[in-house]
């Protein structure tokens, strides 16, 4: 048994090999230290993917998480380059334990030389992902496909929100899941719960507005519009106004939700 495991990784997004990885780590030594490297330049935040993975670990007895941004360069030619990573990760590791490292778990090639930087032994865990056939690079080119690789906590922060509002809202609320399901896959799934990359639910928006999501407006042309516009435009959230026949709401109502899931779905530098 190791005394104290460390963990590296980008996290980019958690996904079921990390909790595989992670788990190993803990059954292997008295404590686990995980540490995320983040990049500024990084659309999904250092501190959302800690708050995932310390939900997700919570009960696992020894698992710390620990986190820092590192904007050093990819490199494993490079000696200056893993002086750079390296300080970064030890530095990380200290905010949450102190004690010397024995032990560094990884599922990669590069693991000995990492380990090497720590004084450690590397302990390779499913390096030909056997065990669980996924990676976060596989989770950002194909999210909808990877969806059930992700834990609760992460399909909660990953998820298109997109409620509708307004007279009928019940109505165009059950249309668009109807849709979405008849795609099939993961998307047969769709409800009000992140059980897919879309959670569509109707709310009262004068007593309850989900942050973070995408707002349709049924029109009624009148001056109950006005008020939910106005409310929501105060609240700062995203709106868009449904008009037209039945047919053209939903219409368009696909097109907005199929235009917030790509946006959501897309990993790589903010703004891009």
């Amino acid at each position: 048994m190791f005394r104290h495991g460390v963990i590296i990784g980008k996290f980019y997004p958690p996904h079921a090999g990390h909790h595989y990885l992670i788990l190993e780590a803990a059954a292997a030594a008295e404590n686990v230290t995980v540490v995320v490297m983040a990049s500024v330049t990084e659309s999904v935040s250092l501190a959302d993917r800690i708050t995932w993975l310390r939900a997700e670990h919570e009960g696992v007895p020894g698992v710390a998480i620990s986190g820092i941004t590192c904007d050093a360069p990819f490199d494993l030619t490079s000696r200056t380059v893993w002086a750079a990573q390296t300080a970064c990760m030890k530095a990380a590791v200290r905010v949450v334990n102190t004690e010397p490292v024995d032990a560094v778990f990884t599922s990669e090639a590069y693991g000995d030389e990492l380990a090497g930087w720590f004084g450690a032994k590397h302990v390779s865990v499913d390096p030909d992902r056997g065990h669980v056939p996924i990676s976060a690079s596989a989770c950002r080119d194909d999210l909808a496909g990877m969806w059930s690789q992700l834990s609760e906590p992460v399909r909660i922060g990953l998820v298109t929100q997109i409620v509708v509002v307004g007279t009928g809202a019940a109505d165009m609320s059950r249309q668009l899941t109807e849709h979405y399901r008849g795609r099939g896959g993961i998307w047969a799934k769709t409800d009000d719960t992140p059980s897919s990359p879309v959670l569509i639910r109707d709310v009262d928006p004068y007593q309850h507005r989900p942050p973070g999501s995408e707002y349709l407006v049924l029109d009624e042309d009148d001056e109950s519009t006005t008020r939910l516009v106005d409310a929501l435009t105060a609240a700062g959230q995203s709106w868009i106004l449904l008009t037209g026949t039945p047919a053209e709401r939903l219409d368009l109502a696909v097109r907005v939700s199929d235009k917030a899931i790509a946006y959501r779905a897309k990993f790589g530098p903010r703004g891009n």
